[in-house]
Parts: structure tokens; sequence; C-alpha cells
């Protein structure tokens, strides 16, 4: 089940990289435990991961910021 992208940004889930990464895109998937929702990051060092929400630490969701759409390329 895919959703709508989102324009935030987090500290990039690379451990050794100290850049914001932009969330991209944002999706859950079913599962028989319920609905397991995924992230797509991407930093400007080049690190794009697309973790479970649940696997990265609270701490990056909780300063994850509201990036301007023209800062996209929209």
């Amino acid at each position: 089940m895919h959703t709508e992208s989102m324009a935030e940004s987090i500290l990039c889930p690379e451990p050794a990289c100290p850049a914001m990464a932009t969330i991209i895109d944002h999706w859950s998937w079913p599962s028989t435990k319920g609905p397991v929702e995924h992230v797509k990051t991407r930093c400007p060092n080049g690190h794009i991961f697309t973790p479970t929400t649940d696997s990265l630490p609270a701490k990056l969701l909780q300063l994850a910021t509201p990036v301007p759409a023209h800062a996209l390329g929209a």
C-alpha cells in the first residue's frame, strides 16, 4: 500500500554520516502483525536507505522537520 510522498528530513541513517537525509517516500505493507511502515531516505552524500520506521531510532523521527517543496525541485 503506497501513500503520499513525505517532504521531511532526518539525520542520515548511515551512522558515520552527519548529513540530513530527506524522506522521499513513505508507505505501508501488510503483515500478519498489522501494517509495517517504511520510508525511503536520501542524503546529499549519496546514502539511500529504505528502513522500516520502527527500526529508526525514535530520536531520528522526533528530529524530522518539514522540507519546503521548492527545495525538492517540485
